[in-house]
């Protein structure tokens, strides 16, 4: 039973449940006790493909979504280390929406870039144009 119950967790939320309180040392044990194995590999597979979607994204010419993918990146990758030593349980609904909001984003750059484009490749000129936006040169245009 014992052994069943680590491939396929005990059920979500059920660690609060338990009569025991000890500390699980970190979110993966935690969700691997809950939700087992399987759990384990969706929510490991879930990270890892947001952020490579996020790192695909910056290789579209568009550059107007490019500074905030650069800051999921840059707090994304450092809280999935991080969670290996502690315990996050309170704020995974705020990490969830931030999650929605970079992936919107990172389709909208990619759908913004042109079909053929490949990374390295620089677009034409058309292209180019039609994909980034204007300057400011420090003065308004006068008609």
């Amino acid at each position: 039973m014992l052994f069943r119950s680590l491939i396929t967790g005990f059920g979500w939320d059920a660690y609060n449940a338990m009569p025991f309180h000890f500390a699980t040392h970190n979110h993966y044990l935690s969700v691997w006790f809950e939700l087992g194995i399987p759990g384990l590999a969706a929510f490991v597979f879930i990270l890892a493909y947001v952020i490579v979607m996020a790192r695909k994204a910056l290789d579209a010419p568009s550059t107007l979504m490019r500074p905030y993918l650069l800051g999921f990146l840059f707090g994304m990758f450092p809280l999935t280390i991080a969670i290996f030593f502690g315990n996050l349980v309170n704020p995974w609904p705020y990490v969830w929406l931030y999650i929605g909001i970079a992936m919107r984003a990172a389709v909208l750059a990619l759908e913004a870039a042109p079909h053929g484009v490949r990374r390295g490749e620089m677009p034409r000129a058309h292209e180019l144009v039609a994909t980034q936006r204007p300057r400011f040169l420090g003065r308004w245009p006068t008609a």
